[in-house]
């Protein structure tokens, strides 16, 4: 008896490595210049925030987000001074068109996909020269004395990665003809998911636009579901947990007014205030007043 071989279909190919390493950022860092590379990137913050700005769209990254950035995508960074980041940065050419689908995502990573990076950290700190730790240099190459197979596993982790990014990715939407009952329910899965984004990400400069290139949804889509699931549109539940945020701060009494619409991913004092008085019918100093009366 013959047994037929069955060729392994092969979805996301990673050929070449330009660059694979750790990074800290001062306080102070702003890149100003338009940055437009020919190969394929992600950065992870392991700690901090970055605010990375695309021709698309603004992304605040905090600890445990990754963001995909395609070729010749301009982009430009500034740090968060208060929490200067750690960053992986890895550049790879990939010319599969399946990647495609991960251009210009941002994710928070789960513990699955960030042992993924763990693994290939550790890998890379057998592969390349300089350690992804340590300094880079304008191009890696390989380690001397290398273990067996770790070029191989670095590429087996990223390709790994990219793979569960892109089903995450497409798990957001539905797909193919649903009955009611499964249409129902996964909008209500994508409403409490863009729930949960919107809750642990409420001191960060949300928008639309982050928001619809995160669950890669239409805007029109995420009305829709947001609406009919929450009662409210997005740009109205961010608001309300600004302000419910702002009013536990000025219970607090650590922050000023300016500093709390800092906090909150306002572009000025004044658009808190503006805000908070339309939500509550009072300006933050008035709403002070009320707690110390209770007292």
């Amino acid at each position: 008896m013959v047994l037929r071989m069955l060729k392994l279909r092969e979805t996301v190919v990673v050929d070449k490595i330009v660059s694979f390493h750790y990074k800290e950022l001062p306080k102070d860092y702003v890149e100003d210049v338009g940055l437009d590379y020919s190969f394929w990137q992600f950065l992870y913050v392991d700690k901090g925030e970055i605010e990375l700005i695309t021709e698309q769209t603004e992304f605040h990254m905090r600890q445990g987000g990754i963001l995909f950035l395609p070729p010749h995508q301009l982009r430009r960074g500034r740090v968060n001074p208060k929490s200067p980041p750690n960053l992986l940065i890895v550049s790879f050419d990939c010319r599969t068109s399946s990647l495609q689908r991960l251009r210009n995502k941002y994710f928070q990573v789960d513990d699955g996909k960030r042992n993924y990076l763990t693994q290939m950290v550790n890998e890379g700190r057998n592969t390349f020269d300089p350690s992804p730790l340590e300094k880079q240099k304008e191009s890696i190459a390989r380690r001397k004395n290398a273990l067996f197979g770790c070029e191989h596993m670095v590429k087996n982790y990223l390709e790994i990665l990219l793979i569960s990014m892109i089903r995450e990715s497409e798990s957001h939407l539905p797909s193919g003809k649903l009955t009611s009952t499964q249409k129902e329910k996964q909008e209500k899965e994508i409403a409490t998911r863009v729930v949960a984004h919107i809750d642990a990400h409420v001191q960060a400069n949300l928008s639309l636009d982050s928001i619809v290139s995160a669950f890669s949804i239409s805007r029109t889509q995420l009305y829709y579901i947001f609406k009919k699931e929450i009662g409210c549109s997005v740009t109205e539940y961010i608001k309300r947990k600004r302000i419910d945020k702002a009013k536990t701060y000025i219970r607090e009494e650590k922050y000023n007014y300016t500093e709390i619409a800092d906090l909150l991913g306002y572009n000025s004092v004044h658009y808190f205030s503006k805000d908070f008085k339309k939500m509550t019918g009072m300006s933050p100093s008035e709403y002070a007043k009320t707690i110390v009366a209770r007292i």
